[in-house]
């Protein structure tokens, strides 16, 4: 496909600097950067099982523009998933208000409240709970970007997990953000009877709602108003019903030699890390300029 530069059937440009039939440089491009002006979006342009590069505020535009959001809307979508980063995002909106990654966030909340999934999930490293000072006050982008939501019609349910408590031999922590449209948000709160999950839905309610209360300045709501639950300090809570059950604890975490210690062969020698520096040999990269790597290491 490549050679031919043939385009990829299921695959839209939202924007580029190159046309439809040059493929190979389509691929190398960085379809975020610069003034982009050619695009494979028009009116007639079906969406539905569509992989889409390029950047989600000239999407959004798009989607404005030509209503194309209502067809998203009937397709009544279960879940819509992201990572922008989010480390210094505020509502405020004053801190580096040139840099574009700064109003990803809020791009996501917009397409989000456009398309009306189900279900939204956000995931950020566990630096998005630490806090900012802009102007003398101080901010949690966490607690900014569950008011982005809220703001759109979801309802915020948040939390700290790690991979080690799932199976993996990593200690990686991850901010995890689900936010519920509010009829979905509704029925879970009326199909919740335990005493300790009403409470915690019950405060992303009045969060939601103090968000959307048009006589309260949204830049009072503190964190203070709020809360995320992290699986080292209440373990219980993840049992699978509002948090995903965690299947591992400190007794039982899967080590490095669980999980590969068996890619070595019988006289000692890892046949893995063979077969990777085989696959990623430079000379056989002959398409793409020589980098500098390590070697790998297991």
């Amino acid at each position: 496909m490549i050679r031919n530069n043939n385009n990829p059937v299921h695959t839209l440009w939202v924007c580029s600097d190159y046309a439809k039939d040059n493929l190979k440089n389509r691929l190398r491009e960085n379809s975020f950067s610069g003034n982009k002006k050619i695009t494979d979006l028009n009116k007639e342009a079906s969406l539905d099982g569509k992989l889409l590069v390029g950047d989600i505020d000239k999407l959004l535009s798009f989607l404005l523009k030509n209503r194309k959001y209502k067809e998203l809307q009937k397709l009544d979508i279960d879940l819509v998933s992201g990572g922008p980063p989010c480390q210094s995002f505020s509502l405020a909106g004053k801190r580096e208000k040139n840099n574009s990654k700064n109003l990803l966030p809020l791009s996501f909340a917009k397409f989000t409240g456009l398309t009306k999934p189900k279900v939204v999930l956000l995931e950020n490293v566990k630096g998005i709970t630490s806090p900012f000072n802009e102007d003398d006050e101080q901010y949690f982008a966490w607690l900014e970007v569950s008011k982005a939501f809220s703001l759109e019609g979801f309802v915020p349910l948040c939390m700290m997990i790690n991979s080690k408590f799932f199976g993996i031999p990593q200690n990686r922590p991850r901010f995890i953000l689900l936010a519920y449209r509010k009829d979905i948000f509704d029925k879970l709160l009326n199909n919740t009877t335990d005493k300790t999950k009403k409470e915690i839905l019950n405060l992303s309610r009045t969060f939601y709602e103090r968000v959307n209360n048009k006589e309260l300045n949204i830049n009072d709501i503190k964190v203070s108003d709020f809360k995320y639950y992290d699986i080292e300090e209440e373990p219980n809570l993840f049992d699978g019903e509002l948090f995903p059950k965690m299947n591992k604890t400190i007794e039982t975490f899967t080590s490095v030699k669980d999980a590969i210690g068996d890619l070595s062969n019988d006289n000692g020698s890892n046949t893995y890390k063979l077969l990777l520096e085989d696959l990623f040999d430079q000379k056989n990269l002959n398409n793409y300029p020589i980098l500098r790597c390590a070697t790998i290491i297991l």
